[in-house]
């Protein structure tokens, strides 16, 4: 705002002649001081001069003034004011009003220096109306329109000015200067003014379209750069504001007409706009449950409607899977409970009654085969479910007869004589052996059998777990003699539980159904011990192995049965998508018994193995 600092060297400079004021006669040693301070060009040296003048004559005011410019010289302006003002009110009906003006006028500088703009004027004023000459009036009026400028008393700084132009000073050209910039900064003022009230009445456009003139012209002038920022920083929330309540408007209209996604859209654009509104986040927020309970009860709607189009095709297993879906989420979902337990009675009577005749019809298939070792373990699981179903019990009696007849013409012959028995009878006889859980048999037989056909993949399994079982059963006896109870009859309880508690769910249908369901369910556990008993059964389906495999990758399961199966495939050379991570799961469990102190046995001939023992 202050655009004048200073003026020309020239411009009004004063040259104090104290001579012109002859000092009154005190103390004449006081007044020696006085004039040797005068003399002294050095600044220190003229301060002791004056202070031993003001020692010897404490009201000289000559030696208080002269003292006061040296430290104005020396730019100590406290001190310098200091001596001023004790020169100013030293003995003034002595002093001459010419040096009462220089005294006023200095003092008037002293004060805008340290920003007492007041006692710069009051001093100016002061001075004006002491003087009585022309140019020191001048000088005066020029300094009071300059300091009443740079407090903004405009009016009062263009009468100081036009009067000191009237003057007809040598310098009236830094009048006319000072003239000009009063006007312009008046102009601005005015401007000013009518930014502030424009704003305060709502009006924020014309405030900005003013304030962008006043920076255009003076960027300094005031505090002009920071209103105009406040003022675009207002506008653009403002615009904001006027933009969020289009788009909340819309939102409004979406969320009536159902359409919740486009609604949460708007509403997030409205809170980001505006993140402090706190409706538009409840909106939003609203909107969003609203939405998550429109998908969940279309989705209720689709698995119904997939549950009863199941039960319709009689596909228990899908229609289990969509009530049991919509009971999770809403058991009052229509009468989804209801449907369930229809469902599941329906499953466990057709599984039941699919079961007995399913293995019912295996047990005389293999009876007319010759199979009595499968056909006797298919009626005995017919008769755990129901004892009294058709004649199971006399076809159970039949197959016994059979089997210890063939074992008992086996176990008499000659050691020699198995080379000439048929390879299915003694088949028949290890597939007993296995249903006896006599592994000592199982494993004799079936090394006569292997050396009879030595490239049969299928012995080769067998024999393996023979000899595993073998192995296994004398170790539980060494360690648990007085346990007493042999594997067939833990098995029998367990079939028992099954028998007692028929509704246990999904234990009573068919394996291939049932490990189907389990896998729909990610249970893999489940899933893959259904399998497992389906191999134990009939090794020879080579599809298990792979069914197996994948499974026991899913869930991750590398332990004992599941390297069993792994080492299957590698040695049936399977094919399986997953071949190349089952053989690097096999070496690296070679290399692990290799560093524990296992020297790949599992890599040796099976009959190493038994001779060994």
């Amino acid at each position: 705002m202050n655009r004048i600092h200073c003026l020309p060297g020239g411009i009004f400079a004063c040259i104090l002649i104290l001579a012109a004021h002859p000092i009154a006669a005190q103390n004449r040693q006081a007044v020696e001081w006085h004039n040797t301070g005068l003399k002294e060009k050095d600044a220190q040296k003229k301060i002791e001069a004056y202070t031993k003048a003001l020692e010897l004559d404490s009201t000289l005011v000559e030696a208080l003034f002269n003292l006061g410019m040296t430290y104005k010289n020396l730019q100590d302006f406290e001190r310098s004011a200091f001596y001023l003002n004790k020169a100013y009110h030293s003995r003034p009906e002595k002093v001459p009003s010419q040096l009462r003006v220089q005294i006023l006028f200095e003092l008037a500088l002293n004060h805008r220096r340290r920003g007492q703009m007041t006692g710069c004027i009051e001093a100016l004023q002061g001075a004006k109306g002491l003087a009585t000459d022309q140019d020191w009036r001048a000088k005066i009026l020029f300094e009071l329109g300059r300091s009443l400028y740079q407090i903004q008393r405009y009016d009062d700084a263009l009468a100081a000015i036009r009067e000191g132009e009237n003057l007809g000073s040598k310098n009236r050209s830094y009048f006319v200067t000072l003239l000009q910039l009063v006007e312009s900064e008046m102009e601005l003022d005015r401007s000013y003014q009518a930014a502030e009230s424009a704003r305060k009445n709502g009006d924020l456009k014309q405030a900005q379209i003013l304030l962008e003139q006043i920076h255009s012209k003076n960027p300094q002038f005031r505090d002009v750069s920071q209103k105009l920022a406040g003022l675009n920083s207002e506008l653009e929330v403002s615009a904001g504001k006027s933009a969020a309540a289009t788009i909340y408007d819309q939102a409004q209209k979406y969320e009536a007409d159902g359409d919740l996604e486009l609604a949460i859209l708007s509403y997030e654009k409205v809170v980001e706009k505006l993140p402090g509104d706190s409706v538009a986040q409840t909106r939003l927020l609203s909107a969003r449950q609203m939405l998550e309970q429109k998908h969940i009860q279309d989705r209720l709607e689709r698995e119904y409607e997939n549950g009863m189009t199941a039960l319709g095709q009689n596909d228990l297993v899908r229609a289990l899977m969509a009530f049991e879906k919509i009971v999770e989420i809403d058991p009052n979902f229509r009468d989804s409970s209801k449907r369930l337990k229809e469902a599941q009675s329906a499953f466990e009577r057709e599984s039941q009654e699919s079961i007995l005749a399913r293995y019912y019809t295996d047990g005389l298939t293999a009876m007319n085969k010759g199979e009595l070792a499968g056909a006797l373990s298919a009626f005995e699981k017919v008769h755990r479910i129901d004892p009294g179903y058709r004649n199971v019990k006399n076809l159970i009696e039949e197959a016994e007869h059979n089997l210890r007849e063939k074992s008992e013409a086996f176990s008499s012959a000659p050691a020699n004589s198995a080379m000439a028995a048929p390879t299915d009878s003694l088949y028949q006889i290890a597939l007993m052996a296995f249903a006896r859980e006599d592994w000592k048999l199982a494993a004799a037989t079936l090394e006569k059998l292997q050396f009879l056909q030595p490239n049969d993949p299928k012995l080769v399994f067998r024999l393996e777990e023979a000899r595993a079982n073998l192995m296994r059963q004398a170790s539980a006896r060494s360690n648990q003699d007085s346990a007493g109870i042999s594997h067939a009859i833990l098995t029998f309880g367990a079939i028992a539980v099954v028998v007692l508690f028929p509704i246990a769910g999904l234990m009573i249908f068919s394996p291939t159904t049932r490990a189907r369901y389990y896998m729909l369910r990610r249970n893999y556990g489940a899933a893959a011990e259904v399998y497992e008993k389906m191999l134990e059964r009939n090794p020879a389906r080579v599809k298990l192995y792979r069914v197996l495999a994948q499974i026991y990758l899913t869930s991750g399961r590398k332990d004992d049965q599941a390297m069993k199966v792994f080492k299957m495939i590698t040695r049936l050379n399977l094919a399986t998508e997953h071949r190349n991570e089952i053989n690097s799961i096999v070496a690296q469990n070679y290399l692990s018994e290799a560093s524990n102190g296992v020297t790949f046995k599992v890599l040796r001939d099976p009959s190493e193995v038994d001779q060994e023992q």
